[in-house]
């Protein structure tokens, strides 16, 4: 009887310090997630570059010690309104990216990928954006340490019968002359290094680690994935004059869509595809979901169109 009571009693003690210790995590985690949302309005909203930088470096000197504890890729930062959050299908990836304007109108790029491996261990990997240093992107593997930066909204899961790599959708806003979207693919090394670019971007004889796509800041691209046919879709861009050519300020949409489309080894390029193709007609009214805020105003009429 003697045994059972004290069992009882360092039972119950157990479970009030486990309890304890669970409010405490939350109450912590409610408090940075609150630190963050601040810091992240500052980031958005202060009219001072130097404001900015101070609240952004503030800003991953806090997600940075969050993310340090196993468990985080669960905290789901949903006060934290400048922090693009995109998650895996199954889970075991997330991709935390932010943005910071400069005093000369450019963007630059942060963020962390987490990773739950399927031994139950946990990694945590900063991105750092090289963008300005960097020459021929769309030709060269990249690493965390050597990012192409910009703002993730959407990632899926591929294997070209080598390994898994995710195939992932960004937005850049790079300057207040133009801004860009990207279709960039990642994957892990054997060695768990983190790897950007993969030559499976196949488009006119041509073969693209990742593809970029610069338009005018004045305008929206659309892009996204159709998981229903295995394939991303986007609007094709055009200038508004034909001398115009190559000056990717005065490009737009074209008011056609293009595709790639997964066919186990490689995105294959698709010209002028039907969007609607495999929907219901109940579901025929297109819309992508993505960040982009940038109001298109239809100032495009590219030529032959």
């Amino acid at each position: 009887m003697k045994y059972s009571i004290l069992s009882f009693i360092f039972a119950l003690t157990f479970s009030n310090l486990s309890f304890g210790q669970y409010y405490e995590d939350i109450t912590n985690y409610e408090e940075e997630e609150k630190t963050l949302a601040q810091l992240g309005q500052r980031i958005l909203n202060a009219a001072l570059f130097q404001d900015r930088d101070s609240a952004c470096k503030a800003f991953k000197t806090h997600l940075s010690s969050l993310l340090a504890k196993d468990d985080s890729i669960k905290l789901p930062f949903d006060r934290v309104s400048n922090l693009m959050k995109v998650r895996s299908a199954d889970s075991t990836i997330r991709i935390l990216t932010w943005s910071l304007l400069d005093a000369n109108n450019s963007y630059h790029y942060f963020g962390f990928v987490q990773r739950l491996k399927a031994d139950g261990d946990y990694l945590l990997y900063e991105l750092k954006d090289r963008s300005d240093e960097i020459v021929d992107p769309e030709k060269l593997v990249l690493s965390s340490e050597n990012w192409w930066g910009s703002m993730y909204y959407d990632v899926a899961l591929i294997n070209n019968g080598l390994k898994d790599m995710y195939t992932i959708l960004g937005w850049d806003g790079n300057n207040n002359m133009s801004h860009k979207k990207v279709i960039d693919i990642f994957y892990f090394d054997r060695d768990d290094s983190l790897r950007f670019g993969s030559p499976i971007i196949r488009e006119r004889r041509e073969v693209y680690y990742r593809k970029i796509f610069e338009f005018s800041a004045e305008v929206s691209m659309q892009m996204a994935f159709q998981r229903h046919l295995n394939r991303i879709i986007f609007e094709s861009l055009s200038p508004s004059n034909p001398s115009l050519v190559g000056v990717y300020e005065y490009y737009g949409p074209a008011f056609i869509f293009d595709a790639y489309n997964w066919g186990g080894r490689y995105w294959d390029y698709e010209a002028d595809i039907d969007v609607e193709e495999g929907l219901e007609k109940k579901d025929k009214a297109f819309e992508v979901k993505h960040r982009d805020t940038i109001q298109s105003k239809n100032l495009f009429k590219p030529y032959g169109k």
